[in-house]
């Protein structure tokens, strides 16, 4: 069985490097810190999704 998380995270490497992006930048335009942009990419993460939602 394939680990969905390492796929996800493999993707996210792939088209960041396509792009001409380093982990910091992603993490910069993201809002994120870079050692969880890189936990991501390894798999190591389950990253969810968040709504944010306005009074």
């Amino acid at each position: 069985m394939k680990n969905i998380n390492k796929e996800v995270g493999l993707n996210i490497r792939k088209i960041r490097e396509d792009k001409g992006l380093s982990q910091e930048k992603l993490a910069a335009l993201a809002d994120l810190h870079r050692t969880y942009i890189g936990q991501i990419e390894r798999g190591e993460k389950n990253i969810g999704q968040k709504r944010k939602y306005s009074s």
